[in-house]
């Protein structure tokens, strides 16, 4: 079986009705009675700060390419012609309707970390991307770090 190919990440609505949930949520908890009232004045700010620093990941996640090689190696097109070597880590929580998956860039030791809903990618690579996590385990012992295409 042959599980190989390119992971491109979209926008997803399902992502960003939960996010706003969340932060409406915590708004709405600010704002019950009962809570003193100093909470209101440092809630709003924290969450409206929360809510940019989502904003700002999402825009970096979206630019995510990961290409699945056959053999259970992984890389990270740059763009500029080169692929970065990654590994995904264990904590690889697969819940069916979101992923946390998790990687690490072999030469830097850089770790990211991106939150995955089936709206984010297409449904072969959806698919694509469970069965690999599942079936190809990643390959920590490549030597290459950097490629060119």
């Amino acid at each position: 079986m042959r599980l190989a190919g390119e992971i491109r990440l979209r926008a997803s609505i399902h992502f960003w009705i939960a996010v706003a949930a969340l932060h409406g949520l915590a708004a709405a908890v600010t704002f019950c009675p009962g809570m003193p009232a100093a909470l209101p004045v440092i809630g709003v700010p924290l969450i409206l700060i929360s809510a940019v620093f989502s904003y700002r990941q999402w825009q970096r996640s979206r630019t995510l390419v990961f290409r699945l090689a056959d053999d259970g190696s992984a890389y990270a097109p740059t763009g500029e012609g080169t692929e970065r070597l990654i590994t995904f880590e264990p904590p690889r929580h697969d819940h069916g309707s979101f992923m946390v998956l998790t990687w690490t860039e072999m030469r830097t030791g850089r770790v990211g970390r991106v939150y995955l809903t089936p709206g984010m990618l297409s449904p072969a690579e959806w698919r694509l991307l469970r069965s690999w996590l599942r079936w190809r385990v990643p390959n920590r012992g490549a030597q290459p770090d950097v490629r060119t295409e």
